[in-house]
């Protein structure tokens, strides 16, 4: 899911700083693991909003300014996925 969801232009960056240092993608790996436990839509929301926050006030150049990270958009459509419509 990480990487699905990674911004496109990220991708090759975020391949060699995965290789160094995992930790630093440490808070798109536990939104991950959060939005995978979300038991509805409502939830599933609260944890991207969650997410999308933390980018604002505590991203630094890579992850705010370049966006070297998971993007809030492409999780919150994976709401789609998990919560379809009946």
């Amino acid at each position: 899911m990480f990487w699905r969801c990674l911004y496109r232009h990220a991708l090759p960056v975020a391949a060699l700083i995965y290789m160094v240092n995992r930790d630093f993608f440490s808070e798109d790996f536990r939104a991950i693991k959060q939005l995978g436990l979300s038991r509805s839509p409502e939830e599933f929301r609260q944890e991207v909003e969650a997410f999308r926050y933390l980018n604002r006030t505590r991203a630094g150049i890579l992850r705010g300014r370049l966006k070297i990270r998971v993007s809030g958009h492409r999780l919150a459509r994976l709401s789609q996925e998990m919560f379809p419509r009946i």
